[in-house]
């Protein structure tokens, strides 16, 4: 199976392709945000039978994209699309799931953005790989390696 790996730039500038999925977004539950943030590539992998991965850098090995983004979004797509999504333990996460669904429901083209893939994705493939670091660095910050205007 084909494998396409995103890093979210959040804290990550490795890799080819990017995400900008803000923990700060799953702390204060703004889903409309968090699921436009979805890139629609990830629709089309999904439907090609692919893996998307998820590479996220964070201090702590469980941080809040894989607590609790990771769950409510597999949950969210096999409401909608009606797919097999991966096993994963859900824990209590009514108030998530409540933001995420009012966000489709408010939201019509954000739903049709997913409804469009009804039928089409028999099967999510999706996991979110944390990478621990000491601290998040800023990766522009030049004293970590990063580049001033360009030099």
């Amino acid at each position: 199976m084909k494998e396409i790996v995103y890093s979210n730039l959040t804290q990550n500038l490795d890799g080819d392709r990017f995400v900008y999925i803000r923990s700060t977004d799953v702390e204060q539950m703004h889903w409309e945000r968090l699921l436009w943030s979805v890139p629609d590539e990830w629709f089309y992998r999904w439907y090609k039978g692919e893996k998307v991965i998820l590479i996220d850098k964070s201090i702590n090995t469980s941080n809040k994209i894989k607590r609790i983004f990771y769950p409510v979004y597999l949950y969210l797509l096999s409401e909608v699309l009606k797919c097999k999504v991966p096993n994963i333990p859900y824990k209590c996460f009514k108030d998530h799931i409540f933001k995420a669904e009012e966000a489709l429901r408010e939201n019509k083209l954000l739903l049709q953005r997913m409804k469009y893939w009804k039928g089409k994705i028999k099967e999510v493939n999706f996991e979110v790989k944390v990478i621990q670091v000491s601290r998040q660095e800023n990766p522009l910050d030049i004293s970590t390696g990063g580049q001033e205007n360009g030099k």
